[in-house]
């Protein structure tokens, strides 16, 4: 989890999941541990729904699920690899 802290708004990023994925932009949070943040914003599951929302993630991808337009296109000869699935390369926190 990254949270980031303003004065008017907090934003909080999980970068669990491959990309950072939004998981809270808003009203600030004030002082909180990251297990009470994880265990706030989880999402429970609607009967007769996915089991899994499809996160929002800074870069969409047909790969996480995403259903709409993604957030980077591409394409290779012969049709194969169209959608892009990215993986965590590492996260540095600046002080």
């Amino acid at each position: 989890m990254i949270h980031l802290r303003g004065a008017r708004a907090d934003v909080v990023l999980d970068t669990a999941s491959g990309v950072p994925t939004i998981v809270h932009w808003g009203a600030p949070l004030g002082v909180v541990d990251d297990a009470s943040l994880i265990a706030a914003l989880e999402r429970p599951i609607a009967h007769g729904m996915l089991d899994i929302v499809a996160p929002l993630a800074v870069v969409p991808e047909h790969g996480s699920g995403y259903p709409g337009r993604p957030g980077l296109l591409g394409h290779r000869r012969g049709g194969t690899a169209w959608s892009a699935r990215f993986v965590p390369d590492g996260v540095s926190p600046i002080d």
